[in-house]
């Protein structure tokens, strides 16, 4: 998703903010460590609290909404820098747990395979993301990209709806070790 995103939003930036792209720098960096600040209680809150399907869910859902603004709102300037800012948060919460999660669900003799695996998945998407991307800009325009993207990430969501929640941090070590 970030990739595909990543195909509209500089051209949106310029067009919109008449920010050249050697400086949207200056928005990209505040936005990634605001939103890396607003993440954290929820990613604390999540582990404290063993909520982690609940947080990841409402991560996933808070880059739909995103989606569907980008969609309304893709020509306000500043409004989608605040897009892109709550984006960010849930990508970036995402991102900080997920690996943890595949790490915490495979079987300790299988954990480096699972974590291979999430990691090429993750490539494959970044190649994906920007092709396909790419293709949706040249073919649909802007809201096709956000289009296209929000319809993965509302897959992903029902997805990720129907999978387990995980145990308290102390009884998941203990599962995979006795199912290693």
């Amino acid at each position: 998703t970030q990739m595909a995103l990543f195909v509209v939003l500089p051209g949106l930036l310029v067009k919109d903010l008449g920010l050249p792209l050697a400086e949207h720098w200056k928005i990209y960096l505040p936005v990634v460590i605001v939103s890396f600040i607003m993440m954290v209680p929820a990613m604390v809150w999540s582990e404290k609290k063993a909520k982690t399907k609940v947080v990841k869910l409402a991560a996933i859902g808070l880059m739909a909404l995103v989606l569907i603004g980008l969609i309304e709102f893709s020509g306000s300037g500043w409004g989608v820098v605040a897009l892109l800012l709550m984006y960010f948060v849930g990508f970036n919460l995402l991102e900080a747990t997920l690996p943890s999660w595949v790490s915490r669900v495979a079987p300790l003799s299988h954990r480096g395979l699972a974590l291979g695996v999430y990691n090429t998945s993750q490539a494959l998407g970044l190649f994906a993301g920007g092709a396909l991307g790419g293709w949706a800009l040249r073919n649909f325009g802007a809201d096709g990209v956000f289009e296209g993207v929000l319809l993965l990430i509302a897959l992903w969501f029902l997805a990720a709806a129907g999978i387990k929640g995980l145990p308290p941090r102390g009884q998941a070590v203990q599962q995979a070790k006795a199912s290693s």
